[in-house]
C-alpha cells in the first residue's frame, strides 16, 4: 500500500472521529512559532478543559488525522498501522472519552496544504503567527506563503474567534478575510492583548532555573504578571500572548492564564537554556532555521547581559528551503551576527556567504569561523575555547542536526533525551 492511500484512509477515519465527538479545534499556522505556541496554548487551556494537543511536528495531512485519532507515526510498519486503524475504529464504535478542545497545528510546505487541513478539522479559533520567507522553494515567494496561510483565517466561522499577531505587517491584513471576531496580540503593536516591562534573564535564584522571561499582559487596563521558565527570546512572549488570547476566548480570565503559563515549557530545540561543559550556558535553538527566527535569535543574544570578560558566541548552520533567496538572506544573516555576537563559528556550504558578510561588517579573521559540516571539528573547536560564563547560541535548519552540537557540550549528556529536539527520524513527510 501506498503512502497516500494509507493517508487517504487515516483522513477519513479522522473526519468521521469529528462527526461523531465534535471536539472545538484550535487551529495554528504561520511561518514560525507554531509548536511553541501550541505548546503555551496546551498550558492554558489543559488547566480547565479537557484537551489534546498534537505532538511533536504532527502538523501536515498525515500527521493532522493522527493527531486527531491520537496515535504515533506508523513509520513503514504494517503492524504498527494496524494499530493505528484500529484505535481509529474503536473509537468510532465505543462510547470513549474524546477531548472538548483539539489544539492542532496546520503546517504549509506546498501550495494548498491549509486549504486541505481546514477542509479536515475545520477551526472555531485560529492563531496566526508570522509570515516569513520559509518553504519559499515550493512557493516563490512571501506573497504565495501569505495567500496560503490566511486561508485559516478564511476558515473561521462567523461565531469563532481569530488570533493574529499584529506585529507582523503581514498577519495583520488577515483580519480582513474573516467573519470571525478578530483579537490582536503583540508586544509593540496597538493589540489588544499586549506584553510590557519584558525582561530576560539567563540566572533567576529559583530552584532549577539556569534563566527565563518576566513581562505583564495587558488587556482592557488590566495588567497581570506572567513568568517563562528555563527559555529566552520574545517568540516565547509571542507564545504566552497567543495562548492568553485563546483562553480568553474560552472565557478564562488572565489571572487563570498567569498561573497556567508556569506550567508551559518551551519545546526542546526552541531557544532552551542548557547547562554547558565548562560553565557555559547554551541557548539551544537547533530545531530548525528560517531568517526571522535566526535574527530573533541572535537579537536575543545580543540583549542579553554577561559577566565580565565572558563571550558570546553564535554558531549558526545552513538555512534550508529558501529558494533564490538563499544567498541574500545567508548574507543578511551575516551582517546581524556581526552586531550581535562576539564570535561567530558559520556551518555549511550556504553559511559560507554569512562567514563572507560577517568579515566585511567587521568580524575580526580570529573571530568569524567556517565550517564545511559538523564533522569538521566544531566540537572540539569549542571544547578547546568556551570558559565559565560564556553563551552560546546554536541554530540551524533540521536537517543540519545541529542538536548534536547541543548534545556534545551540554553539561549533563544524560539528560539528552528529555532536552534535545531530536533523537532519530520519523516518518512524517
Amino acid at each position: 500500500m501506498t503512502k497516500s492511500f494509507l493517508t487517504s484512509f487515516l483522513q477519513l477515519f479522522a473526519r468521521l472521529i469529528l462527526r461523531k465527538y465534535r471536539p472545538t479545534i484550535v487551529g495554528i499556522t504561520g511561518s514560525v512559532g507554531k509548536t511553541s505556541t501550541k505548546e503555551a496554548i496546551q498550558a492554558v487551556l489543559s488547566s480547565k478543559f479537557s484537551t489534546w494537543a498534537s505532538p511533536k511536528n504532527y502538523n501536515n495531512e498525515l500527521g493532522v488525522p493522527l493527531s486527531i485519532i491520537g496515535a504515533k507515526a506508523p513509520g513503514k510498519s504494517l503492524v504498527h498501522w494496524f494499530t493505528v486503524f484500529l484505535r481509529a475504529i474503536w473509537l468510532l464504535i465505543m462510547p470513549a472519552r474524546y477531548p472538548a478542545i483539539l489544539i492542532l497545528e496546520m503546517a504549509a510546505d506546498r501550495p494548498r496544504d491549509i486549504q486541505k487541513l481546514v477542509r479536515l478539522a475545520p477551526p472555531r479559533v485560529g492563531v496566526i503567527t508570522a509570515v516569513s520567507p520559509v518553504h519559499t522553494e515550493f512557493f516563490g515567494s512571501i506573497k504565495r506563503v501569505a495567500v496560503e496561510k490566511r486561508r485559516l483565517a478564511e476558515a473561521i466561522p462567523k461565531e469563532g474567534t481569530l488570533i493574529l499577531n499584529t506585529d507582523d505587517e503581514i498577519v495583520q491584513t488577515f483580519a480582513e478575510y474573516t467573519d470571525g471576531t478578530v483579537v490582536g496580540y503583540g508586544i509593540v503593536s496597538g493589540a489588544n492583548l499586549k506584553a510590557i516591562e519584558i525582561q530576560e534573564h539567563l540566572e533567576i535564584q529559583l530552584s532549577g532555573e539556569l534563566g527565563g522571561i518576566h513581562f505583564k499582559t495587558v488587556q482592557d487596563g488590566a495588567a497581570v504578571p506572567v513568568h517563562i521558565r528555563n527559555a529566552l527570546g520574545f517568540q516565547h512572549v509571542y507564545a504566552a500572548l497567543a495562548a492568553a488570547a485563546v483562553g480568553r476566548a474560552f472565557e478564562m480570565n488572565l489571572v487563570e492564564i498567569s498561573n497556567a503559563l508556569l506550567n508551559y515549557n518551551a519545546p526542546p530545540g526552541r531557544m532552551r537554556i542548557i547547562a554547558g561543559v565548562k560553565g557555559a550556558r547554551i541557548i539551544d535553538d537547533s530545531y530548525n532555521a528560517s531568517p526571522k527566527a535566526t535574527k530573533a535569535a541572535l537579537e536575543t543574544l545580543g540583549r542579553l547581559s554577561l559577566r565580565e570578560g565572558a563571550t558570546r558566541y553564535a554558531i549558526l548552520a545552513d538555512m534550508l528551503e529558501l529558494g533564490n533567496l538563499t544567498e541574500a538572506e545567508h548574507r543578511e544573516m551575516g551582517r546581524i551576527a556581526a552586531k550581535q555576537a562576539d564570535v561567530l563559528l558559520a556551518v555549511g556550504p550556504s553559511a559560507a556567504w554569512i562567514f563572507e558578510e560577517a568579515v566585511k561588517s567587521g568580524l575580526s579573521n580570529d573571530r568569524v569561523f567556517h565550517f564545511h559540516t559538523l564533522e569538521d571539528g566544531v566540537e572540539h573547536f569549542l571544547q578547546e575555547r568556551i570558559k565559565p560564563g560564556d553563551l552560546l547560541l546554536i541554530k540551524g535548519s533540521q536537517s543540519m542536526r545541529m542538536e548534536q552540537l547541543v548534545g556534545g557540550l551540554m553539561a549533563e549528556p544524560l539528560k539528552a533525551k528529555e532536552l534535545l529536539c531530536r533523537q532519530s527520524q520519523e516518518w512524517l513527510s
